[in-house]
């Protein structure tokens, strides 16, 4: 009796410890930038049909390139811990209190993207923070 629960307790235990960690999730840049990379070579009115329009577009050293920006101002916590201290008649008296009060943070994300003449995606370049691409990372999962 005492070996069967001991090699049942032994099969649960082995079942738990080899199931595998669920995958992290991905961040906006590595999907910006794998999503961006299966348009190379590739018609940049592909890449717009998915994105959306670019907010604008330059010439630079014969190549043509588009930019898609977006910026917005996101709440974030702002955590705020006090220790309140007193007497309660001769008893010493201590609380902390935790106060969040969102802070308003201005993000932006911009994806430029460069053509050859025919209009093929050649390069791009990515700058901001990946917290304001989540648009853009959404469109190209």
């Amino acid at each position: 009796m005492r070996y069967t629960i001991l090699a049942a307790t032994t099969l649960i235990l082995t079942g738990c410890a080899t199931e595998p960690p669920p995958a992290p999730m991905p961040n906006n840049w590595d999907v910006i930038n794998a999503g961006i990379q299966r348009y190379r070579g590739r018609d940049v009115r592909e890449l717009a049909a998915v994105l959306g329009y670019p907010d604008s577009q330059r010439a630079v050293m014969g190549d043509l390139v588009f930019v898609w920006h977006t910026d917005m101002n996101a709440p974030v916590p702002n955590f705020n811990t006090q220790t309140t201290t007193g007497m309660v008649g001769t008893t010493p008296y201590f609380e902390n209190t935790t106060q969040s009060q969102p802070l308003l943070v201005h993000l932006q994300c911009t994806i430029e993207v460069a053509t050859d003449e025919n209009g093929a995606v050649k390069t791009y370049h990515l700058d901001g923070q990946s917290g304001a691409c989540w648009r853009y990372a959404n469109a190209l999962r």
